[in-house]
């Protein structure tokens, strides 16, 4: 099973941003809504620097691009509205798309 990891927020050296830009409870709902739907289907993760093993890819909103600019990880930038609207069906075709080489 393919490892994940979505990156729904990062530090910016002074706090940490969130895609949803709601706040905590918001950012909760989105990864226990993300976590329930995509399961079935990836090992889905959170937090890269808790993961004992390097994720297969990164699944990052667009507006965080600037952070991961120079990564050498593997790295599916997505539009936020799919992160937004917890569009989970549209997350889960962008990554299959990226699997398969489309």
């Amino acid at each position: 099973m393919k490892k994940i990891c979505f990156v729904v927020y990062v530090s910016d050296g002074l706090h940490y941003r969130s895609i949803t830009g709601a706040g905590h409870f918001s950012q909760i709902r989105l990864i226990n809504a993300l976590k329930k739907q995509l399961s079935p289907y990836y090992d889905v993760h959170f937090d890269p620097a808790t993961m004992e093993e390097k994720p297969d890819l990164l699944v990052i909103p667009e507006p965080f691009k600037i952070y991961f600019a120079n990564s050498e990880e593997n790295v599916l930038l997505l539009p936020s509205i799919f992160f937004v609207t917890k569009d989970a069906k549209a997350i889960k075709e962008k990554i299959d798309d990226h699997f398969a080489g489309k």
